[in-house]
């Protein structure tokens, strides 16, 4: 897995200005997409937990941002396929935690 730098990402929202995930999802910028599901299941737990993904082939820059009650954990790759393994990883924990 080849992690890059997270300053090569699109930026997003500013936490201190967001009321709760569904403030922070409506402003985030067109380099980001919400993802509400992951293989059928639910991917976070909004409005608490919020993931987004952004690809960025000319750059080879694909990151995933987790707002998680109001703090933000990112994640940059050198591709497509890593930063989608990240999430996997990311998914199955939280199926996890949500089974036990």
């Amino acid at each position: 897995m080849v992690k890059i730098d997270n300053d090569r990402l699109p930026g997003l929202p500013n936490v201190w200005y967001c009321d709760d995930g569904y403030d922070w999802m409506g402003k985030l910028s067109d380099d980001w997409k919400v993802i509400p599901n992951w293989q059928g299941e639910e991917m976070g737990d909004w409005p608490y937990v919020i993931v987004a993904a952004c690809d960025d082939p000319q750059a080879d820059v694909y990151g995933y941002a987790r707002y998680v009650e109001g703090d933000v954990i990112l994640g940059a790759y050198d591709s497509h396929r890593e930063r989608d393994n990240a999430l996997e990883n990311y998914h199955l924990w939280q199926m996890g935690r949500k089974n036990t």
